[in-house]
């Protein structure tokens, strides 16, 4: 990993622990290593790679448990995984929503939300 990621502690092993910090009141409060993470779930989104993209997104939770937008990239990419995921996409869409009520993260909760009924 690279010298930025290991200054940032974000050369951890996969299901090893990060400390989680206080919460968060704004993004300019985010520690800087959720925001590197959360910013790197988006890019795997992106790539299409859902599963390295939750990693990251679960990763960023661990540090910073208050901020939506990690529970954002973590629902976008549980929903792209489909099957057993979307349950937890629903999860993290509404802990999004409860934290930031913003149209983006309202509108996801309620595509996740009847895309998931319509699966059941």
């Amino acid at each position: 990993s690279s010298r930025r990621a290991s200054e940032l502690g974000l050369d951890v092993e996969d299901g090893e622990e990060v400390p989680a910090q206080e919460a968060p009141r704004g993004a300019d409060q985010v520690p800087e290593a959720a925001k590197v993470l959360s910013n790197r779930s988006a890019c795997f989104s992106k790539l299409g790679d859902f599963q390295a993209s939750l990693a990251d997104a679960r990763r960023a939770l661990a540090i910073a448990p208050r901020w939506a937008k990690p529970w954002g990239r973590a629902g976008a990419a549980a929903w792209q995984l489909g099957g057993d995921s979307r349950a937890e996409a629903v999860e993290a869409y509404e802990k999004a929503v409860e934290l930031d009520t913003t149209s983006a993260h309202v509108a996801s909760l309620q595509a996740a939300v009847w895309g998931h009924r319509g699966e059941s």
